[in-house]
């Protein structure tokens, strides 16, 4: 495939598929994997990192997005999308992804993706960055939780509701799970240490990785709310594109 091109990869692993689209650059380019999020923040933001790998492609980076097995166009039923298997998902991913750019990549987890993003870093030797990432599997499995629970007594969605719905441990925001799901996602260890935070300007690790709010406030939304301007994606590639190259500005940067 010629730089500039995009593709759709399938990536066998542990008998099932990963789905990939990877945005190829030239040879020795640099390389950034996109670890997502998951259930319905995978959705929520499914166009804001699809615009923003194809900016980052007209700049000259590979970038490689996908879905876990179990979840968008990968195999497997929804019972198939474990932390587990999520972290086999991306450490293939990466090994695609540099095999095919011929340099190491870089991973940015966003949210639940930051946890196993760290994780696979650790791993494989390489550096990561977060996107208001979870820090914690405990943390988010209760977010989740406390997130479900509140839809099943919202009457604006279910207006003719007469009390919430019960909780269901085999499903969480319409999306079917793994027996012992949360706990395994509550178990998930600390792994290596990001070396920025892209965030609200309050939660960024610096003021190089403030976020404006059309970038952040996608997170705890069910429904799609509002657009992502082009120009600010543009311009949130290009600070992406001066932290992935080395020299002066990359330094100051991380400052």
């Amino acid at each position: 495939m010629r730089p500039g091109e995009s593709a759709l990869l399938a990536v066998p692993v542990g008998g099932g598929t990963v789905m990939a689209r990877w945005s190829a650059a030239a040879p020795g380019q640099p390389a950034l994997l996109l670890v997502p999020p998951f259930f319905h923040e995978w959705q929520r933001s499914y166009r804001l990192f699809a615009l923003l790998a194809d900016a980052l492609r007209q700049r000259s980076i590979s970038v490689l997005r996908f879905d876990y097995r179990g979840s968008g166009d990968s195999s497997g039923e929804s019972t198939d999308f474990t932390p587990g298997r999520a972290l086999e998902d991306t450490l293939a991913a990466l090994a695609v992804l540099e095999q095919k750019a011929g340099v190491p990549a870089r991973l940015l987890g966003i949210r639940g993706g930051a946890l196993l993003a760290a994780l696979a870093a650790e791993r494989a030797g390489r550096d990561w960055w977060g996107w208001q990432p979870c820090h914690a599997g405990a943390d988010h499995a209760a977010e989740l939780q406390a997130l479900d629970a509140r839809e099943r007594g919202n009457r604006q969605r279910f207006p003719y509701l007469r009390r919430p719905l019960p909780a269901d441990p085999g499903s969480c925001l319409g999306f079917r799970l793994a027996p012992g799901f949360f706990e395994a996602l509550a178990g998930l260890r600390p792994g290596r240490p990001a070396l920025g935070s892209f965030d609200r300007p309050a939660f960024a690790s610096s003021p190089a990785f403030a976020l404006e709010p059309a970038f952040t406030d996608w997170v705890g939304q069910i429904d799609i709310e509002g657009s992502h301007p082009l120009p600010a994606v543009a311009a949130l590639a290009a600070r992406l594109d001066a932290l992935l190259r080395p020299g002066p500005v990359t330094e100051a940067l991380r400052a």
